[in-house]
């Protein structure tokens, strides 16, 4: 069985998302990022994290003209991370499934 165990979040201010998980659920900050992708913070519960993105370009983003035109501005859940036991059978149940 598939456990979800992160979600990413695309904000405009890490920061201030951070600091409104942390003060209105509790969550503890467990790391942060600045690379060439995005800056941000990453926040867990003790099981599940979520990533506080904010993406520097378009093509860090995940944009693509036509398919996923979210692009760097987007406000919102931007992609989410599961713990599989057999990522070869998951990813065939994956495709079967239509993904």
């Amino acid at each position: 069985m598939a456990k979800l165990r992160h979600i990413a979040l695309s904000v405009k201010d890490p920061e201030a998302t951070a600091q409104f998980y942390e003060d209105a659920f509790d969550l503890q900050r467990v790391g942060t990022t600045d690379s060439e992708l995005a800056k941000g913070i990453y926040l867990s519960d003790g099981v599940m994290n979520i990533a506080l993105l904010s993406y520097k370009t378009n093509e860090m983003s995940g944009y693509v003209e036509g398919e996923d035109e979210r692009g760097k501005d987007f406000e919102g859940i931007h992609h989410m991370g599961f713990v599989v036991d057999n990522l070869e059978k998951t990813e065939r149940k994956i495709e079967n499934a239509g993904g």
